[in-house]
């Protein structure tokens, strides 16, 4: 059964990817360089941490974040956000520092976190994105990705470590950024 968790939960995942991509070519979508740019080897590191770790049903959406991110990524160049948002250097620099570690310690667990931590820090210039300007994110891709997510929990075959983390912590992360596209920081009103 979790077999089949697994994979719709990808399918889902590649499908808010899809979608995504087709916001960015109507216009719509204006993804943060930064954020997909540290999350393409990322995607990739993490997918062979969590691999390495002990995942298996839950690698079906690691499968089409691969795909995803560093597509995304690569358009992100011709049709991503032009301006870095505040805080993006820290954010750099905390990915830099987590990636050290990760290459540093060869095991797959410290990895794993090193790489969600570095994952959490490249997620910052969307989140201030999404706060200043919440249109230029995608609702319906977001959604379908997190719907994936939320299926990918109950893909979860043993209640290890290497085989939770990931997948609680995209649901984490990615119902944060949900959660300012849904709820916009609104402008105070003077009385």
């Amino acid at each position: 059964m979790q077999e089949i968790f697994g994979k719709v939960a990808g399918i889902f995942s590649l499908l808010g990817y899809g979608f995504y991509i087709l916001s960015i070519f109507r216009g719509e979508t204006k993804p943060s360089r930064t954020t997909w740019w540290i999350w393409s080897p990322l995607a990739v590191t993490l997918y062979f941490s969590a691999e390495a770790a002990g995942a298996k049903e839950t690698l079906w959406v690691a499968r089409s974040e691969v795909i995803g991110i560093i597509t995304i990524a690569l358009l992100s160049i011709r049709y991503g956000k032009k301006q870095k948002e505040v805080g993006e250097n820290f954010c750099i620099l905390g990915s830099v520092v987590s990636l050290i570690v990760l290459w540093v310690f060869k095991r797959p667990d410290v990895a794993l976190i090193a790489a969600l931590t570095t994952d959490t820090f490249a997620l910052w210039p969307t989140i201030q994105k999404t706060r200043k300007h919440p249109k230029e994110e995608d609702k319906f891709a977001w959604t379908l990705t997190q719907t994936g997510n939320f299926i990918n929990l109950f893909a979860i075959r043993q209640m290890t470590f290497g085989e939770i983390v990931y997948p609680v912590w995209l649901f984490v992360l990615d119902g944060v950024l949900l959660w300012f596209l849904f709820f916009p920081k609104r402008k105070e009103r003077k009385i």
